[in-house]
């Protein structure tokens, strides 16, 4: 007899949070329930991809150059391109070859000027103040974002 066919009563804690959806309940702990704030998840078929996809606004960033440059973001860049509700995120540093990967949301993600942002904006900024980091990337699917000055 297979686990599914079982009757298992899951492990659970006094501060566990329980959500139902249908047939579906979702457990998730006092700890990890701060740190998915603000997340959304959403289901997207297209031509190149199917499947869930969750954005988190509150991943870790886990070195200091990582930190300081989503600092450097936040303060200098961000506030600019939210006025087309967008935003620009770090998503980690390759130590071994000095590239820093990020990615770019909401307004960004699609934008004409993306390109632009990055190498007028967001590289500046970033090489003037970290010299560990000698190349930028961004990873962004701007195939499935929007233009910003057409909505």
């Amino acid at each position: 007899m297979g686990i599914a066919e079982k009757d298992v009563d899951p492990i659970t804690h006094a501060r566990d949070d329980f959500y139902e959806f249908d047939d579906v309940t979702l457990v998730i702990d006092d700890v990890s329930i701060n740190n998915l704030k603000g997340s959304t998840i959403d289901y997207k078929e297209t031509v190149d991809k199917i499947g869930f996809v969750i954005d988190n606004p509150n991943k870790p960033i886990w070195n200091e150059i990582e930190k300081g440059c989503q600092q450097l973001l936040d303060e200098q860049v961000n506030p600019q391109v939210a006025m087309h509700n967008g935003r620009i995120d770090v998503i980690r540093f390759d130590e071994d070859n000095g590239v820093l990967f990020i990615e770019m949301k909401g307004g960004c993600q699609g934008c004409a000027s993306s390109a632009l942002t990055l190498t007028q904006g967001v590289e500046n900024i970033v090489f003037e103040h970290y010299s560990e980091v000698y190349e930028i990337q961004d990873v962004t699917d701007h195939s499935t974002g929007e233009n910003p000055y057409y909505t």
